[in-house]
């Protein structure tokens, strides 16, 4: 009579945790990839950055020298060209899809003759400038600080927390 070798295999209580850990690793990496918390690889190429010099201003003045409330963003594009698609400032719930791009900081008057009334939704590659625009301010108060959100063509969203002040 001829004796079977005795195989061994692996305990079944590690097969279950190697399982259970495959299992769980997988799951994350697809709440991440869903979430866009992985930016690198969902393919966002944006690299807009909002200074923190970035700031709602709610003395401003516009071209006619009218009280207006100014939402001044310094933007610096260390990436491709950006498309903006809207900028939203949540506690207001203002919407912006154009706004003046400047060189400096400046009035929105200022701005509207500095871009010669030339309003965009684009951010051009190596862009250090101001985005300005207005909004009507409704519910921001001096002291404050509120979250914008650029949402840009391409799917990224950049936030910034800005203060606002007169």
């Amino acid at each position: 009579m001829i004796l079977a070798e005795r195989v061994r295999g692996v305990s079944s209580v590690v097969a279950s945790v190697i399982i259970v850990a495959v299992t769980v690793a997988v799951a994350v990496a697809f709440i991440g990839y869903a979430t866009g918390m992985f930016s690198s690889t969902t393919g966002s190429s944006v690299k807009l950055i909002v200074a923190p010099d970035s700031y709602i201003d709610l003395s401003d003045v516009d071209l006619a020298g009218r009280p207006a409330v100014g939402l001044h963003l310094h933007v610096i594009n260390k990436g491709g060209e950006v498309f903006v698609d809207k900028i939203v400032v949540e506690a207001s719930r203002d919407v912006v899809t154009r706004f003046y791009l400047v060189d400096q900081d400046m009035t929105l008057g200022d701005a509207y003759r500095a871009a010669r009334g030339v309003v965009t939704a684009i951010i051009p590659s190596g862009a250090d400038a101001w985005a300005i625009a207005q909004i009507s301010g409704h519910g921001l108060a001096a002291g404050g600080v509120y979250a914008v959100k650029i949402y840009t063509k391409s799917g990224a969203v950049v936030t910034a927390l800005l203060p606002a002040k007169k």
